[in-house]
């Protein structure tokens, strides 16, 4: 799945030894890794600052073992095919 585009809002999830790329509604396993910036065009929650970012990345590399597998929810796989069918059905 290298440098393609993949449809829909999405939410990560974190496991112990993989990540879920999973469609925003979908429940998982796993800790979810995104949280909402903007609804409704307002932000939900004041940005950190720089400083503060840069804590939280290192925070949450460091609780990483080693490098993680990324797999690919069956919903978002699901709405990738549909997508694509439907974009070749319509090619002309």
């Amino acid at each position: 799945m290298r440098n393609r585009t993949l449809p829909g809002a999405k939410q990560i999830y974190r496991s112990e030894r993989r990540d879920v790329v999973a469609l925003a509604g979908e429940c998982m396993a796993g800790e979810p890794l995104l949280d909402p910036i903007l609804s409704g065009g307002c932000l939900v929650h004041p940005l950190p600052d720089a400083a503060a970012a840069r804590a939280h990345t290192a925070e949450s590399l460091a609780r990483l073992s080693g490098p993680q597998a990324v797999e690919y929810s069956r919903g978002l796989l699901g709405l990738l095919e549909r997508v694509r069918g439907s974009m070749e059905a319509t090619r002309v």
